[in-house]
Formats: structure tokens, sequence, C-alpha cells
């Protein structure tokens, strides 16, 4: 009985033990290009270029002027423009959601500094069709009236 489990483990040490490697030698060499290596000091940045790939928003809400209602703000960086001019957000893309309180809200949030447009909707909770805002994040700062 022991014999079934002896084997089986010594074929398995003796696989991972491996064989010679025939080809052993030297490291590769790679041919000579001609050219200087580049180090990192070597490298020159402009003054002022900004590093970080990622922009700070802020948006200020205030329908108050048009409804008080319970309300609630979305911000999308995916979506679509229908056949109808309206917007169609891709729900997996929000990246911002609040409820307004008495028709206002501000929300601050990142987006990427390759996002070139995003939607903001608000939805009221009585059923009617949200209202749609699409905006370029080339300001800092936005307001919805």
């Amino acid at each position: 009985m022991k014999i079934i489990f002896i084997f089986p483990l010594t074929l398995l040490m003796l696989f991972g033990c491996g064989g010679e490697d025939q080809n052993r030698g030297s490291a590769p060499s790679y041919p000579d290009t001609g050219q200087a290596e580049i180090h990192f000091d070597d490298l020159v940045i402009a003054d002022g270029y900004d590093y970080n790939p990622v922009k700070s928003q802020s948006l200020t809400v205030d329908i108050s002027s048009r409804s008080t209602e319970r309300a609630h703000v979305s911000v999308y960086t995916k979506f679509k423009e229908t056949s109808q001019g309206q917007y169609k957000p891709d729900y997996k893309s929000q990246i911002i959601s609040r409820a307004l309180e008495s028709g206002a809200t501000e929300l601050d949030f990142s987006i990427a500094d390759s996002q070139q447009e995003l939607l903001a909707e608000i939805w009221f909770y009585d059923g009617q069709a949200p209202l749609q805002y699409y905006f370029t994040p080339e300001k800092a700062a936005w307001v919805m009236k």
C-alpha cells in the first residue's frame, strides 16, 4: 500500500529536478545601433508640464426657479445621442450622483484629462422625463440652472 503512494511521489520529484541545458552560454548580444544611450537624467521636460492625468470638476445645480420637488442629479462619462436629439447615458459610466435639496446641490468630482464630454441628468421622482445637460470639461466649474 505504501508503494502506491511512494512511487508517484518519487516521479513528481524527478520531474521537478529538470535536466541539463545544452545551450547554456553567455547572455544574448544585441547589435550596436550606433546611437548613444539615453539616460533618465538626460530627459528635458518643459516648465509647467503637468504630470497629473486627472482634472477636478465642480458642478453647481440650482433648478429652484423651475422646481423644488424631490430630484436627483447624476453625471455620466459615456452616452449616445438619439435620433430625437436626446441623450442615452451608459448607466455604468456614472461618476457621481446626489439628491437635490430644495432644487439645489453642489458636486465636486474628478475625471481623466482625456475625457472630452460629460452628461448630467436631473431625475424627478414624479416620473417626468429627466433634464439633460451636455457639457465639456474645458472649464473646471459649471452651473446648471
